[in-house]
């Protein structure tokens, strides 16, 4: 499929970076054949699981810190992204704390706005961890790791 675009001039470079692009992802997961599309799907199912995994070890490190990190996201079918407040301490010092320790976790409202109103979260911000920069269980450690060390600074 990347190859068919519409009629008009050929974008060959955007041709062949999406052709490739696709093709990446298609070999991710090792398989003996089959036809692009079943790779691709075996590839998918294989990074998400990869993330399920990853995000359980993440809430569960957070849970591990008991009432000081209430995490907001509970949807059972959701992109791999914690929504988290700290009762008692501002989201904005924690990421300023963990950025320093090579941390991704910003705060905000990240642009969805009413949600986090209808929250009435007790802090201005939130604190988002997604996994995209996490990609395995060191990373995860050092952003639970470091998390518990803001709470105990």
């Amino acid at each position: 499929m990347p190859e068919r675009f519409e009629l008009g001039t050929l974008p060959y470079e955007i041709m062949a970076g999406a052709t490739a692009a696709v093709d990446f992802l298609a070999g991710i997961v090792a398989s003996p054949g089959g036809d692009r599309r079943s790779r691709l799907a075996a590839s998918y199912a294989a990074i998400e699981a990869h993330e399920a995994r990853l995000l359980r070890l993440l809430e569960d490190g957070f849970a591990a810190l008991g009432a000081q990190v209430v995490v907001h996201s509970r949807a059972a079918s959701r992109t791999p992204t914690l929504l988290l407040s700290l009762p008692g301490r501002k989201t904005w010092d924690a990421f300023q704390f963990l950025a320093r320790r090579d941390v991704l976790a910003p705060a905000g409202s990240f642009y969805a706005y009413e949600p986090f109103r209808r929250l009435a979260l007790p802090d201005e911000h939130g604190l988002r961890l997604g996994l995209a920069p996490y990609t395995n269980d060191d990373d995860i450690t050092r952003a639970v790791d470091g998390l518990a060390a803001f709470l105990t600074a």
